[in-house]
């Protein structure tokens, strides 16, 4: 049996060739029901690739596991069963929808709140895949069942979330991450909420709590549904169907302050500040740091900023802290603040920088990120949102910080290049070098001068075309 579901799994392929004979092995080979679960789970785990399966192929399967999870007597049925719903792909769960008799949903919702922890977590593990599945756009269900189920998901996953056992509320809030992401993936245009704003303010609540659990794992997995219910909260158009105004200024302040935290402890692990510390907890604070490190960055770029600007600039400094080159600091860390502020609007960048110069000095550490290095494209990509948000007050940072002056005066002047975008940065940087005072500056500060008069130009000929094409 071990052998015969090893080649399956590496072979799926010459499964669906010889069907028949698959098929027959399966129910007359497999010595008990165990058995056959077993070798279905490995044809189903080695073909996840193709999304292709047949009507009749699914039908198969489907009839195997649900007979199965009908002896409820034998947990180990169960939790195989279950496993093998777990990797279904979109066609056989089509399948399953339609398939009202045998109740494959149901059967799912039926044993997340079971007492045996092992069924709960093969349960949770089931939805978490059944919501990335099923709730794509073509998966055939009307409007009204689409929100039945997700408002059902989301009652269980709240149930785990509260559970005392740490595996079973890990693989809830993984759950509600993936119910949250399909909804952000697949129901971009769908008018009507799939979950009540009641209920999805229940789930970023029990999230938020989650953050201060002792086990690695449900903060790891609370990190990451943070930032797709953080989605639903801010982006357009999610956040006019999933929540209210009072539920956005209590999940950003409290959200925010928490993931600082966690991203303080990783920087402080890295920069050696932490003693009497294991590797092992070293590690785990690194892994949340990168989460937090990337799940600032679709609160930063939230409106909800201009309301918390404290937070908010506190956690966007920590973001830039995790660019500077000084020390060593986890490359996940560092990729995730990146793309983070590599997202962020202009206007949300100089309001978070205030008169303190943090884009500047972002801008510097960019700079100073040593050539051929990983990411180096992404940063190019920061710069670039960076320079175009440079006020005086940034630039003047960013000439306090900068160490070969000519070489990177050469990347900022060659980063603002767009007129409708860098004119005011431009003309910012050529302020800024002329308030220094400083001789060397005085060829930079021409180059700078007559980029922004020739940017003004075209800025006004621009608008003058405009008014033309209006009349």
């Amino acid at each position: 049996t071990l052998l015969f579901g090893a080649f399956i799994f590496n072979k799926p392929d010459v499964a669906v060739a010889r069907w028949a004979e698959f098929e027959t092995v399966v129910v007359e080979g497999g010595t008990s029901p165990l058995v056959r679960l077993q070798l279905l789970q490995k044809y189903v785990s080695g073909s996840r690739k193709n999304d292709d399966e047949s009507t009749y192929r699914s039908s198969f399967m489907l009839k195997i596991v649900a007979d199965a999870i009908k002896q409820q007597d034998s947990s180990k049925l169960l939790v195989a069963g279950l496993g093998v719903y777990e990797q279904f792909v979109a066609a056989t769960w089509m399948v399953a929808i339609k398939d009202e008799a045998a109740a494959h949903v149901s059967h799912i919702f039926g044993h997340c709140s079971s007492n045996n922890p092992s069924v709960s977590v093969a349960s949770f593990r089931a939805l978490a895949e059944m919501c990335s599945q099923c709730l794509r756009s073509n998966c055939g269900m009307a409007l009204v069942e689409l929100q039945q189920f997700c408002e059902k998901a989301a009652d269980l996953v709240s149930y785990g979330m509260a559970s005392p056992k740490a595996n079973v509320k890990s693989t809830a809030i993984f759950a509600a991450g993936n119910l949250a992401l399909a909804i952000i993936r697949e129901h971009e245009e769908t008018e009507e909420a799939l979950i009540s704003s009641e209920r999805f303010d229940e789930l970023c609540r029990f999230s938020l709590k989650l953050l201060d659990d002792v086990n690695e794992k449900v903060v790891s997995n609370t990190i990451r549904a943070i930032g797709h219910f953080a989605r639903l909260s801010y982006n357009e158009p999610f956040g006019q169907l999933y929540s209210e105004s009072n539920h956005d200024d209590q999940f950003f302040d409290v959200a925010v302050r928490s993931l600082s935290l966690v991203l303080e402890t990783g920087v402080q692990d890295a920069r050696g500040r932490v003693a009497g510390r294991t590797w092992k907890q070293r590690s785990i604070a690194k892994k949340h740091a990168w989460g937090a490190s990337s799940t600032f960055g679709v609160f930063l770029r939230s409106q909800v900023v201009w309301k918390h600007r404290e937070v908010s600039q506190f956690a966007f400094r920590q973001l830039v802290d995790c660019l500077a080159p000084t020390f060593s600091l986890n490359h996940k860390i560092r990729r995730g603040a990146v793309e983070s502020l590599a997202h962020i609007p202009t206007k949300t960048l100089q309001f978070l920088s205030g008169c303190s110069g943090v884009v500047g000095i972002a801008v510097a550490y960019c700079l100073k990120r040593p050539t051929g290095t990983p990411a180096k494209d992404l940063d190019a990509a920061l710069t670039v949102n960076l320079c175009g948000a440079l006020t005086k007050t940034d630039a003047c940072a960013l000439l306090r910080y900068l160490e070969d002056e000519d070489a990177m005066l050469v990347t900022v002047y060659e980063r603002l290049c767009e007129p409708q975008e860098t004119a005011s940065a431009v003309e910012a940087m050529a302020v800024a070098l002329v308030e220094q005072h400083d001789p060397k500056y005085v060829v930079w500060h021409q180059r700078f001068t007559s980029r922004a008069l020739q940017l003004s130009r075209e800025l006004g000929k621009a608008a003058s075309e405009n008014d033309e094409d209006e009349l």
